[in-house]
């Protein structure tokens, strides 16, 4: 009965590690799903722009992303001066806000899967985040749910969701979270991210170049070590 009584305990622990590891990586990737996100969906603020022009967030972004990803971003810091802010704001309305001939990349995806807005994705995502619990608050008018910010704050609900189970050692809720966002990612996210990307690196300076270039990696790099860890986990079970 002691031998038992230890070994559960050790496997006890043992879970409780794991489960802390597993809310530690969900967390990371919501922190990042939050940050790319909150760009797209507000105009950005000088303390957003101060934070992207510190060599030290381009550098972490590196590590995570790659240097090719990058780039822009170090050419964006090295030119960058406080009096060009007004530029960039003017920059974000003009790519993804006002919907006019010119930069204006139409940042929703059913424009990017069926040509026109307000199409089948729109009401797939709508449907999507009610199931999953998930309330929409559009920022400023005329924002639908299938913006590229919204969809990727759904990613950054998901993933705290996920990391928040895995505290409380809910396993069950924290498995379906994590498959809700493996899901999303491959039927609406990864189906028309790197288009998007492509335009806004097309009609972008180097700010919005770098901000497309590691949007569509983290996106990428996400979905597959997302599957990946989905995959294992349900083996596990």
């Amino acid at each position: 009965m002691r031998m038992a009584s230890v070994k559960t305990k050790e496997k006890s622990k043992k879970e409780a590690k794991k489960h802390t590891a597993l809310a530690e990586i969900a967390k990371g990737r919501a922190d990042l799903y939050r940050f790319f996100a909150g760009f797209y969906l507000e105009a950005p603020t000088k303390a957003t722009i101060k934070k992207i022009a510190d060599t030290k967030f381009v550098e972490d972004m590196t590590v995570l992303f790659g240097k090719r990803a990058t780039r822009p971003l170090e050419k964006f810091v090295l030119e960058y001066k406080p009096s060009q802010f007004k530029d960039i704001e003017q920059e974000f309305m003009d790519i993804l806000v006002v919907a006019m001939q010119g930069k204006f990349v139409t940042p929703y995806e059913s424009v990017y899967l069926t040509g026109l807005m307000m199409q089948r994705p729109l009401i797939e995502v709508r449907r999507l985040y009610k199931k999953a619990g998930a309330r929409f608050t559009p920022s400023k008018a005329g924002v639908y749910e299938d913006y590229i910010g919204c969809e990727l704050g759904f990613m950054h609900y998901l993933a705290d969701r996920e990391s928040r189970a895995w505290k409380d050692f809910n396993q069950d809720d924290a498995l379906n979270f994590l498959r809700y966002q493996v899901g999303f990612l491959e039927d609406h996210l990864t189906l028309w991210v790197d288009d998007f990307c492509t335009r806004l690196e097309d009609c972008g300076s180097p700010l919005f170049q770098g901000l497309a270039k590691t949007t569509a990696r983290f996106v990428s790099l996400d979905y597959n070590q997302a599957a990946e860890l989905l995959e294992s986990l349900e083996d596990e079970n």
